[in-house]
């Protein structure tokens, strides 16, 4: 870490340089990355590059962030100057504070002003994020991972929750439900987690939501997509109803003058057939004909399937002009290349979560317009003012990320977690933390959300407002900024 007078800081910056360098070195994780997977599946090598895994904390920062898969392990050294990586498997903080950062990334979500400082004489609120972050969903969720860092560390510059510093722990649950209730239960009992933020668990939900309603403790935001998202009463998501997103993509397609549209949907989760069902159901049957489309072909596939050829070749048969691909991104990669190899070149679609920034130059998409409908703000705006903190701290805190939808997500979930504690007692809890959340009616987190409201005892509201991104030319953008549109 260089500081302002041009210098090395001595002791933890070193340490945390030799183990930078070692890292880049040994190739710490041995994980593949979505560029290795489509190379493997395409029968061709890819260009290594550091996985999201393989990114540390900055050398200035109190805690490394370290591998956080091992139930069992102690947290690791949270003493300043350590630098060093927890032994393996070990459950550890996102990142810590970079110091006093104030007024390097603003002093605003969007409709609220922040305090710059937290009150080290209040108690240290720990958080868990814990997601799918190695398997098959990875290439999509894994963007979330040192997203937990940025918030983290973006939180301690900017008063933290209430005054009280934040400590998240990072887990990967390897895409086992059990291993997902085992690692809820070591932040819980053994760490001292009141809430977890941000969770990606499109497969593993179902888990440890037993476990998370019999103490009480509530998950903010997520990756969306798992059906518990609308029925359990400690998962708060701040975003559009997954179902609601596809009729979405749908109107987009048919806006985009394709309006006979196929649909490719996964096997493996629930959230995948959640999208076929939700543009089969009548209601989505009646809202596409009424903007002048239709669904002319449906497949289910398996985000393992190397090639989709036959499914490409039965679309195109079919009239399709456009597919809704309701997998990951990987998978989404993979029907792009086998379409064009048909000359097929449908317009893709997908949901939020399912992107990541790299598809932009990803060769199988060249020449394709792939358009989504998004749960929460398009993470390449910059129009409204928690969009750019997004933006600043990312390029503050960890300027190599890639971001992506599942990034965004978890960042909505810690800015309205931070609304709901912004009068925290000096020893909070969980408690403490659902009161805020069902005190929550019609908030938009400055926009960066759509109007959501979470009362208690009350299942939640279909949300069918949401925002929208398209890639086109190897460019993200956002069409309309920020703003929402509604079925």
């Amino acid at each position: 870490m260089i500081h302002p007078s041009g210098t090395l800081r001595r002791g933890r910056g070193w340490a945390a340089a030799c183990l930078v360098l070692c890292c880049a070195l040994t190739a710490c994780s041995t994980r593949l990355d979505r560029d290795q997977i489509v190379a493997a599946a395409e029968g061709r090598t890819a260009v290594t590059r550091p996985t999201q895994s393989q990114v540390t904390a900055s050398a200035d920062s109190p805690s490394a962030t370290a591998s956080a898969d091992s139930p069992s392990a102690a947290a690791g050294s949270t003493e300043p100057g350590l630098g060093a990586e927890a032994g393996p498997g070990a459950t550890a903080p996102a990142g810590g504070s970079a110091g006093s950062a104030a007024g390097r990334t603003g002093g605003t979500t969007g409709d609220h002003a922040l305090t710059r400082q937290v009150d080290p004489s209040l108690s240290t609120v720990t958080l868990g994020n814990i997601g799918e972050y190695s398997g098959p969903v990875a290439a999509s969720l894994g963007g979330a991972r040192p997203m937990a860092s940025v918030l983290e560390r973006w939180l301690n510059d900017h008063g933290g929750l209430g005054g009280h510093r934040v400590r998240i722990l990072v887990a990967d649950n390897q895409g086992d439900p059990s291993r997902y209730l085992e690692l809820v239960r070591d932040m819980v009992e053994k760490q001292g987690a009141i809430a977890f933020v941000g969770n990606q668990i499109p497969l593993t939900a179902g888990g440890a939501d037993s476990y998370l309603r019999q103490h009480g403790i509530p998950i903010i935001g997520g990756e969306g997509a798992s059906p518990l998202w609308q029925t359990s009463p400690v998962m708060f998501f701040p975003g559009s109803t997954f179902g609601a997103l596809a009729i979405a993509d749908a109107v987009l397609s048919i806006e985009h003058k394709a309006p006979k549209i196929a649909v490719f949907y996964c096997s493996e989760a629930q959230a995948c057939r959640d999208i076929n069902d939700a543009v089969q159901s009548e209601r989505g049957r009646q809202q596409i004909a009424a903007k002048g489309g239709s669904i002319v072909y449906s497949a289910q596939i398996s985000i393992v399937q190397p090639d989709f050829t036959a499914e490409c070749l039965r679309a195109k048969q079919a009239g399709a002009q456009s597919i809704l691909v309701a997998a990951d991104a990987n998978t989404l990669s993979r029907i792009g290349r086998s379409c064009k190899a048909q000359q097929y070149k449908p317009n893709l679609y997908t949901a939020g979560p399912g992107v990541v920034g790299s598809l932009a130059e990803d060769p199988n998409l060249e020449g394709l317009y792939l358009g989504v409908a998004s749960p929460v703000f398009p993470w390449t705006a910059t129009d409204l003012p928690g969009a750019r903190a997004f933006q600043d701290a990312a390029r503050t805190y960890n300027p190599r990320m890639d971001l992506s939808g599942a990034g965004a997500q978890l960042w909505v979930g810690g800015m309205l977690l931070q609304k709901v504690a912004a009068k925290l007692s000096a020893r909070p809890d969980s408690a403490e933390i659902l009161a805020g959340l069902h005190a929550v009616r019609n908030e938009t987190v400055g926009g960066l959300a759509p109007s959501v409201s979470f009362p208690a005892g009350q299942p939640r509201a279909y949300v069918s407002c949401y925002f929208s991104t398209e890639l086109q030319g190897k460019k993200w953008a956002a069409p309309i900024g920020s703003k929402t549109r509604c079925l």
